[in-house]
């Protein structure tokens, strides 16, 4: 489904990814990790066009998106949702879940006007039946909690149909409880809606939980790739990044 070949980036003398070549199967939750600075969201701002890279190439079920526009890789099938949840503060859940609906549908002029659309109405009602957030759908975005913002977010990406999902740290600043109702939304999601789902994410126990495939990055360079009793037993990873205290799990 989406194919990374030989992708490098450099920011000055400072290399973010150097040489990288990863695949991610139609269908398939796979994770990307690695300590601080190893160019995990600069690999993310790669795919979705935010930056583009010095070589390589960047492939979506066969064809180059390498350098497309950020918006011409969201209508090709690629969603993101960010650390920070990028919400819309001043509407409503459901608004926000339209305003988003109308930008894929192209009129997103009518982003700031009442929203009478029956077909966005019914959309939106169907994807907060699929979010389970009828319950918060007229309260105001900025007032609703942490976890359900990161969870729209998620939303606003399904909205644009992706065919690849990419979550970067969806349980960033989130506690225990939290996390693992947010992990438990994420399989949900990745089930219900058959895509390809990629997260960054710095929790171990979530990566290992439910991750098919684990990519690990460590100065820009991939270092390994397998599932989670590979990536345990992975002298490289585990010096690099998971600690000596991975080795008996």
């Amino acid at each position: 489904m989406l194919n990374i070949k030989n992708i490098n980036k450099s920011f000055g003398g400072v290399v973010a990814t150097n040489n990288v070549s990863l695949s991610f199967e139609e269908g398939s939750l796979s994770s990307i990790i690695g300590p601080n600075g190893a160019g995990k969201t600069t690999l993310f701002n790669l795919i979705t066009g935010k930056i583009k890279p010095d070589s390589g190439e960047i492939l979506l079920a066969g064809e180059n998106i390498t350098n497309l526009s950020p918006r011409e890789i969201v209508l090709k099938g690629i969603g993101r949702a960010f650390q920070i949840a990028n919400i819309f503060p001043t509407l409503t859940v459901k608004e926000a879940l339209m305003a988003s609906l109308a930008s894929r549908l192209g009129i997103s002029e009518k982003l700031f006007k009442p929203f009478y659309s029956k077909d966005l109405q019914n959309k939106s009602e169907e994807l907060l039946d699929t979010l389970e957030m009828n319950d918060i759908s007229d309260d105001l975005c900025s007032n609703i909690s942490h976890g359900d913002q990161k969870v729209l977010d998620i939303g606003l990406a399904l909205s644009l149909e992706p065919k690849v999902l990419m979550l970067d740290e969806p349980t960033a600043g989130m506690g225990p409880e939290e996390r693992w109702q947010m992990v438990s939304t994420i399989e949900r999601l990745w089930k219900l809606k058959n895509v390809t789902l990629i997260f960054i994410e710095h929790d171990m126990d979530i990566v290992f939980k439910i991750s098919q495939k684990i990519n690990v990055l460590r100065y820009g360079s991939l270092i390994a790739s397998g599932n989670s009793s590979e990536i345990k037993k992975n002298k490289e990873v585990i010096d690099a990044y998971l600690g000596e205290d991975f080795e008996s799990i």
